[in-house]
């Protein structure tokens, strides 16, 4: 009976968890995102690191994954609770041998930022990134990211 008993009281403790604060600038802020050229949290994206939310929320999009061209979700940081930064990755679906000198191999990928509060690296606006395998990051314009999506059949904005 007292095995129940612990048992039952255990399971209610567990329930009750918290995994944290809900996430910051969701769906909620979409038309924002728009108003800037944004892409959208789309309905289906998951929150993937719960009980991280008080600082950042990271989304990821339903067919995410690194072996074929897609956009596999984004990342909201808001560590003053002001929306801060968001970044959207994209991965053409290829890799490489990595750059380190510790080896492994990386995933060819653009990741767009926009910069709502400047940070050290990260003016205010755009900032795109792109992970080649000829340069290990190098920084490119939204144009210029735009044009790598475009030819890896993917387009920045989901709506």
């Amino acid at each position: 009976m007292h095995c129940i008993t612990g048992f039952v009281v255990v399971a209610a403790l567990l329930a009750g968890c918290d995994s944290g604060p809900a996430p910051k600038y969701a769906q909620d802020s979409n038309a924002k995102r728009k108003q800037i050229g944004l892409p959208v949290i789309a309905a289906g994206w998951m929150n993937y690191n719960k009980g991280n939310n008080a600082k950042e929320a990271a989304w990821r999009t339903p067919d995410s994954h690194l072996q074929t061209p897609n956009h596999s979700g984004k990342k909201v940081l808001y560590e003053s609770g002001r929306w801060e930064m968001e970044q959207d990755y994209y991965y053409s679906g290829k890799t490489f041998p990595s750059h380190d000198p510790d080896g492994g191999t990386e995933s060819e990928q653009v990741v767009v930022s926009y910069v709502f509060v400047e940070r050290p690296g990260y003016p205010k606006g755009w900032t795109c990134h792109y992970n080649s395998p000829t340069n290990w990051v190098d920084t490119i314009s939204l144009d210029e990211a735009e044009k790598i999506l475009s030819k890896w059949g993917i387009k920045r904005l989901n709506y």
